[in-house]
């Protein structure tokens, strides 16, 4: 987005769903966003993040203003997810992968995600958040290849999601992480996969857009999106 607004476009073609996660100790008492007034919150990245700018407009409809009521902290995702462990924050907001291993090790939970919120805010829960870029020109010139790799990309997601021993080749290359933290990624990794792109999807891709500060009159075109071919 910010390059488009730049006067440089950029092809974008789905990859993932999975934004991110609010955790908490298992025994939390935080379970709703109007819990977090008071809290020590914990947020992977800047104030720019996408994932802090949905839960404070979540939060706003609310009613509550966050950075009045909260003790906000910004933090790399390993250094919260340590500060958590720590009780040096209640809560953190953090990317889905950080989350998946805390909550694989035990111990831990989602109070929500941030599908909820999308929900909240009367968006698709299912957006395709994350994906690939390509510039425009290029990939207009090259619109086969881009299809063929979107194509791909949906293969693979769907073999990885009906055989399990893709996932025991990749093992070794996550690390070897113990049997909890790999499950919990595998599901999560799974869950992302994005639905087709659909002219609503991409309407909700740009209010999603707007949310989080992007000019009105300078969204990315729809034709941007890329709809693979079905």
């Amino acid at each position: 987005q910010a390059r488009f607004q730049a006067g440089t476009p950029y092809r974008y073609v789905p990859f993932s769903s999975r934004i991110g996660d609010i955790v908490v100790p298992v025994g939390s008492d935080i379970h709703s966003v109007s819990d977090l007034a008071g809290k020590r919150i914990g947020v992977a990245g800047g104030p720019d993040s996408k994932g802090w700018i949905l839960l404070q407009n979540v939060a706003d409809q609310q009613g509550i203003s966050l950075n009045q009521s909260a003790d906000v902290q910004f933090a790399a995702p390993p250094l919260l997810s340590q500060a958590l462990k720590r009780k040096q924050v209640d809560v953190i907001v953090t990317y889905w992968h950080f989350a998946a291993r805390l909550r694989g090790e035990g111990g831990w939970r989602s109070a929500f995600g941030m599908a909820d919120l999308l929900t909240a805010l009367d968006l698709d829960r299912a957006l395709p958040v994350l994906g690939y870029v390509f510039p425009a020109d290029w990939a207009q010139e090259h619109s086969p290849l881009i299809d063929r790799f979107a194509a791909s990309l949906h293969q693979a997601k769907a073999e990885l999601a009906h055989d399990e021993i893709h996932w025991q080749r990749l093992r070794p290359l996550m690390g070897n992480p113990e049997d909890g933290v790999f499950e919990a990624l595998r599901e999560g990794f799974i869950a992302g996969t994005p639905a087709p792109q659909t002219d609503q999807r991409i309407a909700d891709l740009h209010r999603l857009l707007e949310l989080t500060g992007a000019d009105a009159d300078k969204v990315m075109t729809a034709d941007l999106f890329h709809r693979r071919p079905l």
